[in-house]
């Protein structure tokens, strides 16, 4: 699996579904920072900040009906400090150390 070097303690090498692509981005950014290439309302590709125009994943619209077919894995390098950055973007933790 590839993974990207960042200055950031969060990294995705993934593509995941979302109901709302807009929605998505704005709490990943908010919660990791990261930045985004849009390819219009249903796709967003995430910049991997250590390679210009490169992307390390993204993320596209899910129908409200599908089921999600991919898991999502984020890698820390410091666990407390991303638990922090989810809830502080919104999120909520339902299954903790």
């Amino acid at each position: 699996m590839a993974e990207s070097s960042t200055s950031s303690p969060h990294s995705i090498t993934s593509r995941f579904q979302s109901v709302d692509v807009a929605a998505a981005k704005q709490f990943y950014g908010s919660a990791f920072g990261w930045a985004f290439n849009d390819y219009g309302p249903d796709y967003a590709g995430i910049q991997d900040p250590a390679r210009p125009r490169a992307e390390v994943g993204g993320t596209c619209r899910r129908m409200r009906y599908a089921r999600a077919a991919r898991s999502l894995l984020l890698f820390s390098d410091d666990l407390d400090a991303s638990v922090e950055a989810v809830v502080g973007a919104g999120g909520r933790i339902v299954n903790g150390a």
